[in-house]
């Protein structure tokens, strides 16, 4: 994509916000690794994809969980952008990220204006968006906080919409604000004009401040705590968690723009849509017999499904609007028709694995894989990247046993080191210092496993790491 958007009178800084745990897309989204870093509509993930669509503005901010931050820094290195992290101690929904986001740019960026895009959008006319933007910073010139309204193209009731109100050329006040509707009503609001509400937001730091310090002083109140008192670890800002714990969980549309008396709606059309949920995906990849099938999937006289296999092949017969989505340790299986609501469904599972953790795990040098586990043992398939290294690290409750099965790595156990071919492997007993590195030009690849008591990803005491981990 060009980088030759027209300059706005404003400069305009994208501010990304990349939290959440994506709770409508379990199995394949997991609290470790959400929507925003999965790859669900091309071979870049959400977040790249997003980012590509920011160049020719400011250069980005990420809005993201702490957690996560070596994760998002890997989007940040691929667009190869001086992009800043502003890292959330826990979740605490948009309006705590969007006034962060405020407060961020204020201090870095005098006189810019602030767009706040979720990282899980899609936008096939980028054109068209660039050209809404231009439009709305006439609106922000005007001290309004102008929300993107996309003219709807069907009854959704999976968006929430937006009555216009007086217009003033490029742009309209906003009349109402309504949530989610049930069909007939979403045909009503098709009929009159409404728009589809996008959940992107352009404004003046300082008019958002000033309408959260008006309608949610305990947001700016426990924000502007979390952000003087932040630790800054080269471009990741991490907020202080005990301040930032004490803000209010709720979104931006309910803290602000339901209540201020400055929203404005610029309409646009530009193919977008919000891929949040397995209906969104379907929607999109949908065939002529109405079933989208993803992976390794099949299916024979089925309609209307929505079929993903990230493994094992997954065969569907005779069936009709369903979605049935297989990973390599988890099956979901439920109506399309109200596959949004899968909260209550994640919920009822608490902090299982296959809640928190995605079989494939990613981290900065490299990743791994659980392939078994039982009581007592835990067996991985370990990924390091040419050049990468695992942090000098040991473990309180746990013995562990490393089989290289391709490449070769540079092993250290306590005092010693050595290197590691294939077919090679050595033991490393709890409580003892150990790293393997991967000095060749390849991948290497090893068979981890693991004997103990608590096989747990925080029984790890990092004494030395060359990203700059400490937890």
């Amino acid at each position: 994509m060009a980088d030759s958007a027209p300059k706005p009178d404003i400069p305009v800084v994208p501010a990304v916000l990349c939290g959440g745990a994506g709770t409508r897309l379990w199995p394949l989204s997991r609290e470790a690794r959400p929507k925003q870093l999965l790859s669900l509509v091309s071979e870049r993930s959400l977040l790249d994809e997003t980012l590509e669509r920011c160049r020719g503005w400011e250069d980005p901010l990420l809005v993201g969980a702490d957690s996560q931050r070596f994760l998002l820094a890997d989007s940040v290195r691929r667009a190869g952008r001086a992009i800043a992290l502003l890292c959330e101690p826990s979740g605490r929904n948009t309006a705590a990220a969007a006034c962060a986001a405020a407060l961020h740019v204020a201090r870095t960026h005098p006189g810019a204006a602030v767009l706040l895009l979720p990282a899980d959008h899609a936008v096939a006319d980028e054109r068209a968006f660039r050209e809404a933007v231009q439009r709305g910073l006439a609106a922000v010139e005007e001290g309004r906080i102008v929300v993107f309204g996309v003219r709807p193209d069907r009854a959704a009731t999976e968006y929430g919409w937006i009555r216009p109100g007086a217009s003033h050329g490029a742009w309209s006040e906003v009349d109402t604000f309504v949530e989610k509707p049930d069909a007939p009503t979403a045909r009503r609001y098709l009929a009159a004009g409404f728009l589809w509400n996008a959940g992107i937001f352009l404004f003046r730091p300082e008019v958002l401040v000033e309408e959260l310090a008006t309608h949610a002083p305990e947001v700016l109140e426990a924000v502007s705590r979390a952000l003087d008192a932040a630790l800054v670890e080269g471009p990741c800002c991490r907020m202080d968690g005990q301040a930032w714990a004490g803000c209010p969980s709720v979104p931006v549309d309910i803290a602000v723009m339901e209540r201020t008396a400055r929203a404005a709606v610029v309409p646009v059309s530009m193919g977008w849509e919000d891929l949040g949920s397995f209906h969104a995906l379907w929607e999109r990849a949908r065939g002529v017999d109405g079933n989208a099938l993803v992976g390794d999937a099949v299916q024979i006289g089925s309609k209307g499904c929505y079929v993903h296999s990230e493994d094992v092949l997954v065969a569907v017969k005779d069936v009709e609007d369903l979605v049935v989505v297989g990973t390599p340790d988890a099956v979901l299986v439920t109506r399309r028709e109200g596959c949004d609501a899968l909260k209550p469904l994640v919920a009822s599972l608490g902090r299982r694995r296959e809640v928190l953790e995605h079989p494939i795990s990613a981290r900065p040098w490299g990743g791994f894989r659980v392939v078994d586990a039982g009581d007592g043992f835990q067996v991985k398939r370990i990924h390091v990247g040419p050049g990468e290294r695992l942090s000098l690290q040991r473990h309180a409750s746990r013995d562990e046993h490393w089989v290289v099965v391709k490449g070769a790595g540079l092993v250290v156990v306590g005092d010693e080191a050595r290197p590691l071919a294939v077919g090679e492997h050595v033991d490393i007993p709890r409580g003892v210092a150990h790293r393997i590195e991967n000095p060749g030009p390849t991948e290497l690849v090893l068979v981890e496993v693991q004997l103990g008591d608590y096989l747990g990803e925080d029984d790890i005491e990092r004494l030395e790491d060359a990203y700059g981990r400490a937890d």
